[in-house]
């Protein structure tokens, strides 16, 4: 079958591909319309080593991977969101939570999803916030094993751990995308309707046209009978 055919094949039945389209489009927009808004706010955090030192900073950026589990784990959570005074369940904070690094920048990023944006918000700047806190400790405990008085030369590197900013509720919905998941079923319906005027074609057995009856009958054509435009008048 030539290209040519199959082009003719969807356009003898565009109407499906078309409804096929708008249905599944609707489809689409309604069940995505009908989801609630969700607000997704994110703070990140710098690791440094201090002092500043090309091997440590190479250290500092193995130690990022290791820090993601300890974020989002329940007891942290927990205990954030206690020091934070926030009244909000731990568990809806961890359906939300999600935790990444970049070793290129040495940064960490603390991400919460919701439907409340003034909730997320407070969920990241407590993570982060009680995150740098328990680090500063780690790193006193660190430098109290060496006697005081010793030279800064001689103290063991350890890396620091800040804030970059604060996260303020966000304005604007991250979710659900509307229009984006209704082109996109669209497009599905579409192809849906595509494969229907194929199966369409597949069971219909009308032969149209001389190069047709040729083709798929392997016999000539003798005579063919013209199709009038009206019955005749007497």
């Amino acid at each position: 079958m030539r290209p040519e055919e199959y082009l003719f094949i969807i356009l003898r039945r565009w109407w499906l591909v078309v409804i096929a389209a708008i249905v599944a489009g609707a489809i689409g927009y309604g069940i995505t319309a009908s989801k609630p808004k969700t607000y997704q706010v994110s703070v990140s955090l710098m690791a440094e080593a201090v002092p500043p030192d090309y091997w440590q900073d190479l250290y500092a950026k193995d130690r990022l991977a290791t820090y993601a589990p300890q974020i989002d784990n329940w007891n942290f959570v927990a205990g954030a969101l206690q020091s934070a005074h926030l009244n909000i369940d731990t568990g809806s904070a961890m359906a939300g939570l999600s935790v990444g690094h970049d070793a290129t920048t040495n940064t960490l990023q603390i991400i919460e999803s919701g439907s409340d944006p003034k909730a997320a918000a407070e969920i990241v700047n407590a993570l982060a916030a009680a995150f740098v806190t328990q680090s500063n400790k780690e790193n006193q405990e660190i430098i109290k094993t060496y006697p005081q008085g010793t030279d800064l030369k001689q103290l063991p590197s350890t890396v620091q751990i800040s804030q970059l900013g604060t996260a303020s509720p966000p304005t604007t919905p991250s979710g659900p995308r509307v229009k984006l998941n209704t082109v996109a079923a669209a497009i599905l319906g579409a192809v849906f309707g595509i494969l229907l005027t194929f199966a369409a074609e597949y069971l219909d057995d009308t032969l149209r046209g001389e190069a047709e009856v040729s083709r798929y009958l392997e016999l000539p054509v003798l005579v063919g009978v013209p199709r009038g435009r009206g019955a005749s008048q007497g």
